[in-house]
């Protein structure tokens, strides 16, 4: 299958770099494609945003639009993050839809538009 490339945002990609996890940037097109297989979703474009995390759009074999967030080995915790989206239960915060622990990945409910759409002054993010 031909490769993706999926973006990282500078921050991610130096982070990656500067914890040796060099292997997981290669090995994100099989953890995606697997998440797609395992969710029944389907991987669009990446989100530049975060630091430590893949993050890109997704929709659901429903139709439901979607995040999915794959993090960087030994920096997110993605498992820990997920107990509180899933105490908010979508108040507040984003839905969780599901995790996968093994590949430290989450898909989320997808919001309106990024905050950084929003022309709002940073501090008022």
């Amino acid at each position: 299958m031909k490769s993706r490339a999926f973006q990282l945002s500078e921050a991610t990609r130096l982070r990656a770099e500067a914890t040796g996890n060099l292997g997981w940037i290669a090995g994100l097109d099989e953890c995606v494609e697997g998440l797609e297989r395992s969710w029944g979703i389907r991987v669009g474009e990446s989100l530049l945003g975060g630091s430590e995390s893949l993050v890109a759009r997704a929709v659901c074999r429903d139709g439901t639009l979607a995040i999915v967030k794959v993090g960087l080995p030994g920096t997110a915790d993605l498992a820990n993050e997920s107990k509180v989206f899933r105490i908010a239960d979508g108040r507040g915060y984003a839905r969780l839809i599901a995790q996968d622990d093994s590949r430290n990945a989450l898909l989320l409910e997808r919001l309106d538009r990024p905050l950084a759409d929003l022309g709002l002054p940073r501090h008022a993010n």
